[in-house]
């Protein structure tokens, strides 16, 4: 069964390869670029790293989620137990 996963996986992710190159081998901009990006260069280490500033707009963004956020916590612990 592991293996059937594995490939199926890797199927999937062959197959969406192909479709998005089909997709998108036509669609050049006028600059000669296309219309999605590309990481090219990965910069080393981590850039910014510090704590997290928590100010009011996000607590108040965040705080009507914190029921619905528990509730799928809940169904997750009981789903792997």
């Amino acid at each position: 069964f592991f293996f059937i996963s594995i490939t199926r996986n890797a199927f999937v992710v062959i197959v969406l390869t192909f479709a998005s190159w089909l997709y998108f081998r036509h669609r050049k901009t006028a600059s000669g670029k296309y219309p999605i990006a590309i990481l090219e260069t990965v910069p080393t280490g981590f850039q910014n790293v510090g704590a997290p500033v928590i100010n009011s707009e996000l607590v108040k963004a965040l705080g009507p989620q914190i029921p619905v956020a528990t509730i799928i916590l809940l169904l997750e612990h009981i789903a792997i137990a």
